[in-house]
């Protein structure tokens, strides 16, 4: 190879050869290299599997890039433009070596070319030499990280009350660990393609049983609460029910729910409690909808008689303001000694002064007061 270049371009040359030196001579001594290939003093690993396979290849290109880094000094020596011996790192590398460079251009590419291709095969090596390092530096953790991980999911399966049976994954996690000496990246693949995938599946499956256990102890709580307010809601239904029988009859009286309904009510929530200590969370989960609704019953119907029992006691007040406005009005008509306004409204104001009130006679009579009351002389 010939090359005609200005002063400018030759230390150009320069300086691309002396970084590729250095690039070179770094993935030579680089630890991953040598724990792959072995020298004098270190013999190689005995790799197995895609480690040996990559090794293989890594191996190649280092000694490609050292053929090719001393075929790029001589083309440049020759050509005139410098004289720089091989760094001793690389000089020793080479001795014996062919130039056969199956990874680099042949010997009619330009030196340009041999230079380009040279520094791809720098990164590439780099980034092999990288899932080396990556692989006997982290598997150890990751292995560890996975057991950890495996027992805490035991830990978990155990508080939610299912069989778990973690043996093969234990297994799995023991063969990684023993190919990891011979085949790091082929233990590393297994890892994040087998064990991996399978403790996701299994973290997320005991999340959303987890999810559903909160969901379905939050609503048995809720639950308890309701029991609670239903029985403070029917003390109050019962207090004013004794006030309305107490001052006034009617026609129409609601039955109250009974309390047994409400401790019915009550220890069917505890049944679905001890379902749910037992891991049925689904089930439990389906039967407090219906729980629910009967809850739902029962509240209607205790609010209900409730607010009847308190509207017959406002009805009596309102009775009562009627009547004073009755008689407001016969007074302003000179009608108040009338024997047509007088009896009844005498007797309606009697009525409401007994206990119980009897309330649809005193609407009746003061009814006959406001009828004539009505009419003229």
């Amino acid at each position: 190879m010939s090359i005609s270049v200005t002063g400018l371009v030759a230390r150009r040359w320069e300086d691309d050869l002396a970084a590729l030196a250095a690039d070179v001579t770094a993935l030579y001594e680089h630890p991953g290299y040598r724990r792959i290939a072995g020298d004098a003093r270190t013999p190689g690993l005995l790799l197995e599997g895609a480690s040996r396979r990559e090794g293989e290849i890594t191996v190649a290109r280092v000694r490609s890039l050292l053929v090719g880094f001393e075929g790029l000094r001589v083309a440049v020596e020759q050509a005139g433009l410098l004289h720089r011996p091989t760094p001793p790192p690389l000089r020793s590398a080479l001795d014996g070596a062919s130039l056969a460079n199956p990874h680099l251009p042949d010997e009619s590419a330009s030196p340009a070319a041999v230079r380009d291709a040279m520094v791809t095969n720098v990164r590439a090596v780099h980034s092999s030499l990288g899932a080396f390092a990556n692989a006997w530096t982290d598997l150890p953790s990751l292995l560890d990280s996975c057991v950890a991980e495996l027992a805490a999911l035991q830990d978990r399966s155990v508080a939610l009350g299912i069989a778990f049976a973690p043996a093969s994954l234990t297994a799995a996690l023991d063969r990684v660990r023993l190919a990891g000496a011979a085949d790091p990246l082929g233990a590393m693949a297994e890892l994040q393609r087998e064990v991996a995938p399978k403790l996701g599946r299994i973290a997320a499956d005991l999340s959303a049983r987890e999810h559903q256990r909160d969901e379905t102890q939050r609503q048995l709580e809720l639950a308890r609460r309701e029991v609670e307010r239903l029985r403070g809601a029917h003390a109050t239904a019962v207090t004013s029910i004794a006030e309305r029988d107490a001052r006034l009859t009617d026609d129409s009286r609601d039955a109250l729910v009974s309390l047994a309904e409400l401790q019915a009510l009550l220890d069917w929530r505890e049944k679905l409690a001890g379902s749910a200590n037992a891991g049925h969370w689904a089930a439990v989960g389906k039967a407090l909808e219906t729980w629910r609704e009967r809850a739902a019953e029962l509240a209607e119907h205790i609010a209900s008689t409730s607010a009847a029992a308190r509207e017959a006691i406002d009805e009596r007040r309102r009775l009562r303001g009627w009547l004073v406005a009755l008689n407001a009005k016969a007074g302003a008509l000179r009608r108040a000694e009338d024997a047509a306004f007088c009896a009844p409204a005498l007797e309606a104001h009697r009525l409401l002064h007994l206990r119980p009130t009897p309330m649809p006679r005193v609407r009746a009579l003061l009814e006959t007061c406001q009828s004539v009351l009505a009419h003229e002389r």
